[in-house]
């Protein structure tokens, strides 16, 4: 299992905020734009999203212009942004909010039936 290691520890302070390594990636934050950043400090994914969350079962949710979507580790669009609010996946799901309502989707953005 990989150690979360603080990402402070081998990239230089030129993010406004740095977050811990989930995955092999750090999510940064510079000028209110989110990307990540290998251990090396590399940018892997460029700072081009509102906001983002760390990495969880290969991918992070992303957000653009008020919208939650969700990015693969090589920064790919899987899932576009269309949500009002979104959590990480867990367990192969995610919960996403549409028109006021919460439902949870798959990781390939299929609405999955409620219980």
């Amino acid at each position: 299992m990989e150690q979360n290691i603080p990402a402070c520890s081998c990239v230089p302070q030129k993010w406004d905020a740095v977050w811990q390594y989930n995955e092999g990636l750090a999510m940064v934050e510079k000028n209110g734009r989110s990307g990540f950043i290998d251990k090396e400090g590399r940018i892997v994914i460029p700072l081009e999203w509102d906001f983002a969350s760390d990495f969880s079962e290969g991918y992070a949710m992303v957000g653009r212009d008020g919208k939650c979507g969700y990015i693969d580790r090589s920064g790919a669009i899987v899932i576009s942004p269309q949500w009002e609010d979104a959590t990480d996946f867990r367990n192969g799901r995610a919960k996403v909010k549409r028109n006021g309502k919460y439902r949870n989707i798959d990781i390939h953005g299929k609405l999955l039936r409620a219980k």
